[in-house]
């Protein structure tokens, strides 16, 4: 018998993002994320280099509005889902969704490589050595800093490695997910060890 986990009764309130999938308001929300989509692909499609500054924050800020509609719609398809994943209709109902958010990824996609074209161009203007090197002049730091703790810590892949492998152990699971790695130990000690105490323990 599978052993329960206490949450099978329990189920979110999503009535907050809307009453159930037969809400009007899903339709009527589709409906403008998809009029909005093709509205800015007409308006910013191929024209995004060539725009000012003024018109590219208002790009961003048209994308942000239909990024919150999206998203609320999204969090309601998937919610839904998730707490009766045996039901073909909510499962339609998120098929649906990730449909027309394809569709705004495109757009994001655009936004985004626009984004780098204009850094590289700027970076090969001021002949930055590197994409990074621009960072390190905002921040007043030199390179050479940097890369020094790059390298520490990549040296040291080890010890994150180890102390996972051992929590592995301890929690005594085959595989350990990335969800596993802020769960608590079964045992733990109160005991307080100063460093003095740890001399001489082997790694």
């Amino acid at each position: 018998m599978k052993e329960k986990s206490g949450s099978e009764d329990v189920t979110w309130d999503l009535t907050h993002l809307y009453q159930d999938t037969n809400d009007k308001n899903i339709i009527k929300d589709i409906e403008t994320i998809k009029n909005k989509i093709v509205v800015f692909s007409v308006k910013y499609r191929g024209k995004l280099r060539n725009i000012s500054i003024a018109e590219f924050l208002g790009a961003i800020t048209e994308y942000e509005e239909l990024s919150r509609k999206t998203t609320r719609l999204g969090s309601f398809a998937y919610l839904n889902f998730v707490t009766q994943s045996n039901n073909a209709k909510a499962g339609a109902f998120l098929q649906r969704f990730q449909e027309i958010s394809s569709h705004q990824l495109h757009i994001l996609t655009q936004i985004f490589n626009t984004i780098l074209a204009d850094k590289m161009i700027t970076d090969r203007l001021r002949k930055y050595p590197d994409w990074i090197s621009s960072m390190h002049l905002d921040n007043e730091i030199d390179e050479k800093v940097v890369k020094a703790l790059v390298d520490a810590v990549k040296s040291r892949y080890d010890i994150p490695q180890r102390y996972y492998r051992l929590k592995k152990d301890l929690l005594g699971l085959d595989e350990l997910f990335d969800y596993d790695r802020y769960a608590p130990l079964p045992v733990s000690s109160e005991k307080m060890i100063p460093d003095s105490g740890t001399k001489g323990w082997k790694s």
